[in-house]
């Protein structure tokens, strides 16, 4: 099975697959990219909000225009079914806003703040590519991506007094796994891409202090952002076994990255 041997090849560990309690995900998202549909600029996607419209109700246009100031002044004077939707995107919204799926004529995307689980998080998938080849049938995609970001709040998880040392492993830490330095480094930043041994596969590993500004105490948090990645062209039909794929070995390398400590503050849950 390719991903117990993608498992057995990468330093990722093959692990029990819990949900948190206290999750630290702040987003995920994932984007499948395609040859430009001009019938998207075109029109009004009408018949995709039909595929989507009961579980995602809310619609907006946003106008990606290089010069926005300028789009703002034509729409004073020109009714807005006039103007080129070519740089629009169209966001559909679950009505608390929490899900967004947006399309544009190079990709589709589906995003949220509040995951679960896989398995709910999969189904949406299904619902927007089901709905992007019955409606526009893309004769490929160019990129399959799927992200995950992870914020560590000590201070949620009631480890204020615990050193990063003490949650994440040393390969990530540099400076601030030394004991000198505990109280000294003030920015943190990390980034590798790593391939993955199916051809054409990749993880963008990003990481690094950042503060919380939606607090008053200004939290300073740690962020882990996977991005697990092909661009090699891929058939419609192969999308989500490869984003299933891309989810198991997400939960390895999140789990290559913290401590048992910082797992066992986080109320794993097993499934």
């Amino acid at each position: 099975m390719w991903i117990q041997k993608e498992f057995a090849d990468m330093p990722f560990p093959k692990t029990e697959r819990v949900i948190y309690r206290k999750n630290p995900l702040t987003l995920a998202l994932c984007q499948l990219k395609f040859p430009a549909i001009l019938r998207i600029g075109k029109e009004a996607p009408a018949d995709f909000q039909e595929k989507l419209r009961h579980e995602f109700p809310l619609f907006q246009q946003v106008n990606d225009t290089a010069n926005s100031q300028l789009f703002e002044n034509l729409a004073q004077i020109i009714p807005p079914e006039m103007l080129n939707l070519g740089n629009s995107r169209f966001q559909f919204m679950s009505k608390d806003k929490a899900w967004i799926i947006s399309l544009t004529r190079e990709f589709v995307a589906v995003e949220t703040t509040k995951y679960t689980c896989w398995e709910e998080f999969r189904g949406y998938l299904k619902l927007l590519l089901n709905a992007l080849v019955e409606v526009y049938n893309p004769a490929f995609l160019t990129r399959i991506g799927l992200r995950y970001q992870n914020a560590i709040d000590r201070r949620a998880l009631g480890l204020e007094d615990a050193a990063w040392r003490e949650l994440l492993a040393d390969f990530i830490l540099g400076q601030l796994a030394l004991d000198e330095m505990l109280d000294k480094v003030t920015e943190h930043h990390g980034s590798a891409l790593i391939r993955l041994d199916n051809e054409g596969d990749f993880v963008r590993m990003q990481h690094g202090l950042v503060i919380d500004d939606s607090t008053d105490s200004s939290d300073i948090m740690y962020l882990l952002d996977y991005d697990f990645h092909s661009n090699e062209e891929t058939e419609a039909e192969d999308v989500i076994r490869k984003l299933n794929e891309y989810n198991s070995l997400n939960r390895g390398l999140f789990r290559w990255c913290i401590t048992d400590k910082l797992h066992n503050a986080m109320g794993p849950e097993s499934i």
